[in-house]
């Protein structure tokens, strides 16, 4: 039997690369050679061989309010404007290339406020480890029991890939694996190859200029809100993915597209569109929205207040989080302040 110890740092390990997919932290554990993402939108392809499917996410997203911008300028009277700003938490240069208005801002802000503030591989590993019940079953239950066995099956394969253990897999909580599979090979190299996310960038610009960085969350929050989602609806996203597993590279970029024209909202509207697609009864999307998103703006606009409240605040966090009834936007204009879409 593997000593405890062994066991608690490969769960870190594992752990700290499905994050790094999330775009929290630098890759680690990838060695393979750098390779160029080379997928393409798949909604105009899903538009013709699913148009009612299809036209239903589209008046879905339609209905999202605030999606048209991922700059907004937060202002009251009395104090210098602040600034929201939407990211992707990917290394694409299309991505990382922030808007000039965006790049000034921020360069001249009073603080710099990100999800998380210190995200650091040695800071993401301690935070981990301490929490292993959020990422693993340790109640003895067992991802292969919830999975039909030609799914697991899939599942161990690919997690095989990414180096995890086969033990390993069969406990892992679902919503862990469908973050480790969510994000294309290509990308992962990109990391691993020294290239990091666009927050982390902003983080790291800000103090070598000694602007002061802060963030609304903690790793074992944001670990929490994960776990919070109901392990049916985890399972039922995990097979979501499953069924898309070869077009990742083609939903990565869909993500992008989506984010360069401002048409935040489809992405959040394409799930449930790809679950019926995929001939699933659930998509399990409703519960991550309200878990990983709804619940986690409040908990970012209560955060942030103090320090919007003081102005010129330069505030990043996933482009997500700012659009809808529950998003930043909408919650800092119900607070009074005049917000504005700048680009």
């Amino acid at each position: 039997m593997r000593e405890p110890r062994t066991i608690n740092v490969a769960l870190g390990r594992t752990a700290v690369r499905g994050l790094a997919m999330l775009g929290c932290v630098a890759g680690l554990f990838v060695t393979q050679a750098h390779a160029e993402c080379a997928g393409a939108d798949i909604i105009p392809t899903l538009s013709k061989t699913h148009p009612e499917i299809m036209a239903k996410v589209r008046a879905a997203a339609d209905k999202i309010i605030n999606t048209e911008a991922i700059l907004w300028r937060v202002e009251k009277a009395g104090t210098q404007p602040s600034y929201l700003f939407g990211t992707m938490h990917i290394s694409d240069k299309r991505i990382t290339v922030m808007l000039k208005a965006a790049r000034e801002a921020a360069a001249k802000a009073r603080v710099v406020v990100l999800e998380i503030a210190d995200m650091s591989a040695g800071a993401m590993m301690k935070a981990v480890m301490k929490v292993p019940q959020l990422m693993v079953y340790t109640d003895g239950g067992r991802l292969d029991g919830k999975l039909p066995a030609e799914e697991f099956a899939r599942v161990n394969g690919l997690l095989a890939k990414a180096g995890v253990p086969k033990a390993m897999a069969a406990v892992m909580r679902p919503w862990m694996v469908s973050i480790m599979l969510a994000v294309p090979l290509c990308e992962q190299l990109r990391v691993a190859a020294g290239e990091v996310a666009l927050d982390a960038q902003i983080g790291a610009a800000a103090k070598q200029k000694k602007i002061p960085v802060v963030g609304l969350e903690t790793v074992a929050s944001q670990l929490q809100s994960m776990a919070g989602v109901p392990d049916a609806d985890q399972v039922s996203m995990l097979r979501v993915s499953l069924k898309f597993i070869a077009q990742r590279e083609d939903l990565f970029e869909t993500m992008i597209q989506a984010y360069l024209r401002r048409d935040l909202g489809i992405v959040l509207a394409l799930s449930k569109g790809l679950a019926q697609i995929a001939g699933l009864k659930s998509s399990g999307f409703a519960s991550f929205s309200r878990e990983l998103i709804a619940k986690r703006n409040h908990k970012m606009f209560k955060n942030s207040q103090a320090v919007i409240d003081k102005g010129n605040a330069f505030v990043a966090i996933g482009a997500a989080h700012l659009i809808g009834k529950t998003g930043l936007v909408a919650l800092y204009r119900k607070a009074g302040f005049t917000v504005t879409a700048v680009n």
